[in-house]
């Protein structure tokens, strides 16, 4: 098993657990805020060779017609192209998002793709492209696409249940569209919010369906995800005064501290997330008084969240400001 991680600041971090057999290469999609990442893994009909990863989960994608492994790929016009080794049938194929398109014209496999002035340049051992003899690199002109697949809104949470222990519920919601021009969000309790990344507050249990609307370049596409806010047993207790909780400094230009007092042995950590929803950091607490010190200096300037989590529920949460 071979294990993808980041590198962030001099700090390894492991990606939630996924089988990628030998990952040869990755491409980002900078307008959803998606990782691409092909894999020498033939395509079951449970898994592929080519695998989506949004900060939270992992996707495999199934190119039809085809189990053979895609060996590189790249962003062209909001959509991703893949190269396929082995198949004379499939050498090359267009996402648009939602379809996957197969390209002819090539003779042979590609090694190789980037963009360079409008255009996605191809290397490889072909010598056709269409009607023309080349010597193995071309370039390929495609027409930005007119509708509207390549947007792919996510709704993001740290959780998917949440608690009232203090009378209210604390929920940061993410959304990945970091370039939208608008957002709209609907929090299934009559609340709304019209930035990316919101922090909404539940007062009572219940189930909610939660939508973000989002708008770029003329198009408009909703996601919709189900959170559950439940009366929080037990919890009464963890409240930022009956805690002594503290966090300073706040905006912060390097680390941070927090303190809390604990009441019991119950199973108790810190965690810091980015304002993407990555996870940053876990720091586990003991009964009593806790002093941590949270080297944010490695966290990228921003918005993050230090949270309270008992028993794996989430108690408390605080922004961070890094500056």
């Amino acid at each position: 098993m071979y294990l993808m991680v980041l590198l962030h600041g001099m700090a390894w971090h492991k990606l939630k657990d996924e089988y990628l057999a030998t990952p040869n290469n990755m491409v980002v999609d900078t307008i959803n805020n998606f990782l691409y990442v092909s894999s020498q893994e033939y395509s079951t009909d449970t898994t592929s060779g080519l695998k989506r990863w949004d900060g939270y989960n992992w996707d495999d994608l199934h190119i039809p017609g085809t189990n053979f492994y895609p060996f590189k790929l790249c962003m062209y016009h909001k959509e991703l192209y893949a190269s396929l080794f082995f198949n004379i049938d499939t050498i090359l194929m267009r996402y648009d998002g939602s379809t996957w398109l197969n390209i002819t014209g090539l003779n042979s496999n590609v090694s190789d793709m980037c963009v360079y002035n409008d255009d996605l340049y191809i290397a490889g051992y072909f010598t056709m492209a269409g009607t023309d003899s080349v010597n193995g690199i071309v370039a390929l002109h495609v027409e930005p696409p007119t509708g509207c697949n390549w947007l792919i809104p996510r709704v993001f949470t740290n959780s998917d249940t949440f608690y009232l222990g203090t009378g209210q519920a604390d929920v940061q919601f993410y959304n990945n569209n970091a370039y939208a021009e608008t957002w709209q969000w609907n929090f299934g309790d009559s609340g709304t919010d019209n930035i990316k990344d919101p922090l909404h507050s539940y007062t009572l249990a219940g189930t909610y369906t939660v939508t973000v609307t989002v708008t770029e370049d003329s198009c408009t596409k909703t996601d919709t995800a189900t959170i559950w806010v439940l009366n929080g047993n037990n919890l009464e207790e963890y409240t930022k005064e009956k805690l002594n909780f503290k966090l300073y400094p706040n905006p912060t230009t390097g680390g941070i501290i927090v303190e809390v007092t604990l009441p019991n042995t119950t199973p108790s950590e810190l965690r810091a997330y980015s304002s993407y929803g990555s996870l940053q950091g876990k720091f586990a607490l003991h009964q009593g008084f806790n002093k941590v010190n949270i080297p944010a200096s490695q966290w990228a300037s921003g918005v993050s969240l230090a949270g309270l989590y008992v028993n794996g529920k989430q108690v408390l949460v605080e922004k961070v400001v890094k500056k």
